[in-house]
């Protein structure tokens, strides 16, 4: 099984090419993920939910007496990521408990810059799954999967799912690259809440999904 992670792209901007990711205008305030892991931040997430669907003008027809409904266009895709982490010491060394604590740093300091991270689901193994592209069943079972699907065209393909995946610089047990099916997003607001008594910090992020605007 893995978990929903992400990384800083660093772009303020991102389209496709040949089934890959690219970015355009560098975000001002340059790329910010940790020094291991390859850069991916473990989420730990409890809760992620979005709103998607059409701008509806529902304004009463005046001169006809009678209401008119028309679908605009497609509203933006806004979603909720809820995380929370533990401060309690038990069976963890204080590292491994900072190390938790310290993604709220870079939570927060993406929420403020004006760049572009990337969400998909890493797996616990380096081990080649028998899912195309080291995706673990936690993608395919998914909401982000249907997100996937649907704003950034995915499906199966002769040897691979998805038409566009991001280079995560994670490499598998073959020593191939972890291409993941991820979803660009931005956020837009960060809350945070720490419980005393509990040793528990909560966070709440809000964000909207990037949608494709064209392929080269």
């Amino acid at each position: 099984m893995g978990y929903l992670a992400a990384k800083d792209f660093g772009y303020l901007s991102v389209n496709t090419r040949n089934g890959l990711y690219y970015g355009s205008n560098l975000s001002p305030d340059g790329i910010t993920n940790p020094a291991d892991n390859n850069g991916i931040v473990n989420l730990k997430s409890y809760s992620f939910e979005f709103d998607a669907g059409n701008t509806i003008d529902d304004s009463p027809n005046i001169a006809g007496n009678r209401p008119r409904i028309s679908s605009g266009s497609t509203a933006a895709t806004k979603f909720t990521l809820n995380c929370q982490y533990s401060r309690k010491l038990g069976d963890r060394s204080l590292s491994e408990i900072i190390s938790d604590v310290d993604v709220l740093y870079y939570l927060l300091t993406w929420a403020r810059n004006r760049t572009i991270v990337m969400l998909f689901y890493m797996p616990n193994s380096t081990a080649v799954s028998w899912l195309n592209h080291g995706q673990e069943i936690d993608f395919y079972t998914s909401q982000l999967r249907a997100m996937y699907d649907v704003i950034w065209g995915g499906g199966y393909g002769v040897t691979t799912y998805g038409n566009v995946r991001f280079t995560t610089g994670y490499t598998m047990a073959d020593t191939s690259s972890f291409d993941a099916c991820a979803i660009p997003v931005v956020f837009d607001n960060i809350k945070v809440s720490e419980l005393a008594g509990t040793y528990l910090v909560r966070i709440e992020i809000t964000g909207y999904i990037l949608e494709n605007e064209g392929r080269e």
